[in-house]
């Protein structure tokens, strides 16, 4: 070999050595190696997995059947209806959770858990003073006379008729006079006149104080009086 040509050849990879030992990169190779990650995602990797949208599907469509509209939201149980009293008149609101109204620590107008699907005023007293019905008594009255007056919350001064949805609505009243039983006479207004209604007990509660009467009713006039009397229905 001739002496130029060997000159080249020794040259050439001490060439390559000065260009790395100064830090110039070697020219880029036409395919990355090793592990190299993108800035920016290609189009097929960013597409959407549908796999969580499927799973969660079923979870938002039963969601509106379980509050469907107009259906009252039901009343916890185990808890104890809320007892309203007062000597001679009681004024409460009652809606879907139920309700007591007690006058005088014996009488009691009782509406049952999702009886009512919206709520409603109650107004249980004595039928005296101001607010009395002027209606004379059935006959064969026992003990004293009680008044029921239903309203709306938006309209308070006009009565209106409510029917239980659910269970009965419960009337209690204590049997005076000495009486084994009673039944009860409800009183309602028409056109001047007492138009009266009487049913029979569904039980009778007794107790060394005097015996209680206790009535299943499945509607009550918006306002009416109730007493108990010795007369068949």
């Amino acid at each position: 070999m001739k002496a130029k040509q060997l000159l080249s050849v020794l040259a050439a990879p001490s060439i390559l050595f000065t260009a790395l030992a100064c830090g110039t990169p070697p020219p880029p190779a036409n395919q990355p190696s090793g592990d190299i990650i993108p800035l920016a995602p290609s189009t097929a990797s960013a597409a959407p997995q549908p796999t969580a949208e499927k799973s969660a599907a079923p979870a938002a469509s039963a969601a509106p059947s379980a509050s469907a509209p107009g259906k009252p939201k039901p009343a916890p149980a185990g808890i104890p209806m809320v007892v309203s009293e007062n000597e001679k008149e009681v004024t409460s609101a009652v809606g879907v959770s139920g309700g007591i109204l007690r006058v005088g620590g014996v009488a009691d107008l009782q509406i049952p858990r999702e009886s009512l699907a919206e709520t409603f005023g109650f107004t249980f007293a004595l039928n005296t003073g101001k607010t009395m019905l002027k209606v004379t008594p059935y006959k064969g009255q026992i003990g004293d006379v009680y008044r029921v007056f239903v309203f709306r919350e938006s309209a308070s001064s006009e009565p209106v008729g409510v029917s239980a949805g659910g269970a009965p609505f419960v009337v209690k009243l204590p049997i005076k006079g000495g009486a084994a039983t009673a039944n009860l006479a409800i009183g309602v207004a028409d056109k001047g006149k007492a138009k009266f209604t009487v049913i029979t007990p569904k039980s009778v509660l007794t107790a060394d104080t005097g015996n209680t009467a206790v009535f299943e009713v499945n509607a009550l006039p918006g306002e009416a009086v109730l007493h108990l009397t010795s007369a068949a229905p």
